[in-house]
């Protein structure tokens, strides 16, 4: 009888590669991937109180969340470029891909795009590779690693 192998999801994080992408995070450079599927969208109430009110009622399960990051997204710079459920990070027959969630503007993966208007949804992802989330015009650039064995 053959033995069965089964891989042991990865340990992963998302790194901030520039200013936008950091204060996006809350001011943080690494946000690690604790669980698969990840999911990234924008926080869409973007009010101080508003902010408090949305973290308080995911405490008490009123507000079941939608993703497992929360991007700020100001939409300063010519509209939003992150939408509230944008994409996925999940681990699929021992690989790590990123799959985008129906975005309005679509993921960049290295030099591939992904999603809206183009012919996958989905990725490979291997380690150093630079997410950019939404079009090319977007401020948030991630790099995706895998953290130490």
């Amino acid at each position: 009888m053959a033995a069965t192998t089964t891989l042991a999801a990865p340990a992963a994080a998302i790194r901030a590669l520039n200013d936008s992408a950091r204060a996006a995070l809350g001011d943080r450079d690494l946000v690690q991937i604790r669980m698969f599927p990840f999911n990234l969208g924008r926080e869409s109430r973007l009010g101080r109180f508003d902010k408090l009110k949305v973290e308080f009622d995911r405490r008490l399960g009123h507000a079941p969340p939608l993703n497992d990051l929360y991007l700020l997204d100001r939409g300063e710079s010519g509209g939003h470029h992150v939408s509230r459920e944008h994409f996925r990070i999940d681990w699929i027959q021992g690989r790590v891909v990123l799959i985008d969630r129906s975005s309005r503007c679509g993921t960049i993966v290295g030099d591939r795009k992904i999603g809206v208007g183009q012919p996958t949804n989905d990725v490979v992802l291997e380690d150093g590779d630079t997410i950019v989330v939404g079009g090319p015009n977007s401020p948030f650039v991630f790099q995706f690693q895998f953290l130490g064995a």
